[in-house]
């Protein structure tokens, strides 16, 4: 048997296997393909720059460097570590992997919960020019949430129900007869961030800003 797995390994490509201690018998130790994969993959990683170690890699892209499944990259992943992300792009969920952790306070929250910390973060909803709108049509805000990259399949009364438990608006009718349609009232911007900080964050003294970390 032992003979026939040397033959095999060598066929393969596969380095011979470790041997087990203490046993006269010296068998044979499995070592999967992925720690091996793992081990090429780290190894690699360790050689980047600072610059680029601190980037994400795209699934598709490490799959065809390293010639691997994206079934095998997944496993390889876990004993590196690197840490797996989605996010949309054109409207397609694409997998990333990245070597740098992502942040504990933020890396659980939902959908609904990223896109409102992004529009929090850079101070306006949809454009730079509106600013912080303090009534915004329920529709227009949810099609610019599906649009987003933190989409996830979130309807549009799950999506309404989440903004009111986070403390930052409130269903209302606004605009006249027969104009009027459903749309949410905002607090102010600093009075939100204080909420969104104090309520999903749970850390009141989160700092704002173009800088600050954003949601994985």
């Amino acid at each position: 048997m032992n003979t026939y797995l040397s033959s095999l390994h060598k066929r393969l490509g596969i380095p011979p296997l470790q041997q087990s201690e203490g046993n006269s018998d010296n068998k044979d130790i499995y070592l999967p393909y992925t720690q091996e994969l793992a081990n090429k993959i780290k190894t690699w990683i360790n050689h980047l720059d600072t610059e680029t170690h601190d980037s994400i890699f795209y699934e598709c892209d490490l799959c065809k460097t390293f010639k691997c499944s994206k079934e095998d990259l997944a496993i390889a992943a876990e004993n590196i570590p690197l840490y797996s992300h989605i996010k949309n792009i054109n409207g397609v969920k694409i997998r990333y992997y990245t070597a740098t952790p992502p942040s504990t306070s933020l890396q659980e929250l939902t959908d609904v919960q990223q896109f409102m910390f992004k529009c929090l973060q850079r101070g306006y909803i949809s454009t730079p020019e509106n600013g912080w709108s303090p009534i915004v049509q329920s529709l227009n805000l949810y099609e610019t949430f599906t649009r987003s990259e933190e989409y996830r399949g979130t309807n549009r009364s799950s999506f309404g129900r989440s903004l009111s438990r986070m403390g930052l608006a409130k269903s209302i009718l606004a605009g006249n007869p027969p104009y009027r349609c459903r749309s949410f009232l905002f607090k102010g911007l600093n009075e939100s961030r204080c909420a969104f900080a104090s309520n999903i964050l749970k850390d009141k003294n989160f700092v704002w800003g173009e800088n600050s970390p954003p949601p994985m």
